[in-house]
């Protein structure tokens, strides 16, 4: 197992999802990404009939990853 972080061009957004791997793809901001962290308890449904996405358990590195991205990302945008 393996574990990283990458970087998107703007206009290199497009996402190809191999169905044999993964049933769906999608980009997340950061606000959106850091919101689900925050969030406790199980995933209800929202008023607009959708879920919200699912983050991995704490314990799995693909969670540990997110974490670490969206403090990256914070700690970046505070002033020196």
């Amino acid at each position: 197992m393996i574990a990283c972080h990458a970087t998107v061009k703007p206009g290199q957004t497009e996402i190809q999802v191999n169905l044999r791997e993964l049933e769906t793809a999608a980009w997340f901001s950061h606000d959106e990404v850091a919101t689900a962290l925050k969030r406790k308890g199980p995933y209800t449904q929202q008023q607009n009939g959708t879920f919200p996405f699912w983050l991995p358990p704490k314990l799995a590195i693909s969670h540990q990853l997110i974490k670490e991205w969206v403090e990256k990302q914070t700690c970046s945008s505070l002033p020196a």
